[in-house]
């Protein structure tokens, strides 16, 4: 039993400088990877308390048919999921100033997908619009423009953070 103790210590005191080595490369990798896993768990409580707080829809269906779902088809989905838990809305491009612009329904009645109103007022006349943020890749307008749409002039009354557009995207053209 001593001389197993006497081999030890010669062995620790000849090679401390390796076993702090090793000691300290394995808290740094432990370290490291424990971090990893934190932030990872804090994006997904982030995104769950986003999708909450602004009420996010659970799925996202869309239609590549030109004139979009038939009849028909919003009945099933309505049958699947509940009228009560459904928003029907539309898109379409168009060009404007030589740019391709994105043009959105919205149900502002709706509890799914709240579009947070950062500046001016929501619509309450058929010629009235908000317009998205102004970012790095969507131009802005201000509260009181007007725009111009297939051959109709709206008013600008408000501009709204959108949670829907909280990445981007590359997205084919319908």
């Amino acid at each position: 039993m001593k001389t197993n103790n006497k081999t030890i210590r010669r062995l620790f005191s000849k090679h401390i400088i390796r076993f702090f080595t090793v000691a300290l490369i394995t808290l740094v990798s432990i370290s490291f990877i424990y971090g990893i896993l934190e932030v990872e768990s804090k994006i997904k409580t982030a995104m769950n308390d986003f999708y909450i707080e602004h009420s996010m829809h659970d799925i996202y269906i869309k239609s590549k048919k030109p004139m979009g779902f038939s009849k028909t088809d919003i009945e099933k989905i309505e049958n699947e999921y509940g009228k009560d838990n459904i928003v029907k809305s539309f898109c379409y491009e168009l060009e404007i100033d030589s740019k391709i612009t994105r043009v959105y329904s919205y149900d502002l009645e709706s509890s799914i997908n709240q579009l947070e109103l950062i500046e001016g007022t929501f619509p309450t006349k058929p010629n009235e619009i908000v317009v998205e943020r102004k970012t790095k890749i969507i131009d802005g307008y201000d509260v009181g423009d007007k725009v111009s749409l297939q051959g109709m002039e709206y008013t600008v009354t408000g501009i709204v953070y959108n949670p829907l557009f909280i990445m981007v995207q590359e997205e084919p053209s319908f």
